[in-house]
């Protein structure tokens, strides 16, 4: 169970926090990011545009066995699917990002 899915179903579970999102560019898919906001994470999303958040991360960037391994993961693709959530190769990609809890 995802950290979304607990809080939709379980409001007390994260008493005395807050969720949010935080993304590193917009104006690249809007489109993409509103759907993922109104049927994925319905949270606040915040725009990073200093990179504080990525570079607190250690500037993580994906390597090609990365990729690799992200086009042959069929567990993600199987979990994504049944999510309806549906990827698209806009943006750059590259860069990952975490989790914080406060």
């Amino acid at each position: 169970m995802t950290l979304s899915m607990l809080a939709a179903e379980y409001p007390q579970f994260l008493d005395g926090f807050r969720m949010f999102g935080v993304v590193k560019e917009t104006a690249v898919d809007d489109e993409g990011l509103a759907n993922f906001q109104q049927n994925h994470f319905q949270f606040p999303l915040y725009r990073d545009e200093s990179l504080s958040f990525y570079k607190a991360f250690g500037k993580r960037n994906l390597t090609v066995f990365g990729l690799l391994k992200l086009f042959t993961n069929f567990s993600m693709m199987r979990r994504m699917s049944k999510k309806a959530i549906e990827g698209n190769m806009v943006g750059e990609g590259i860069v990952q990002g975490g989790i914080i809890v406060f």
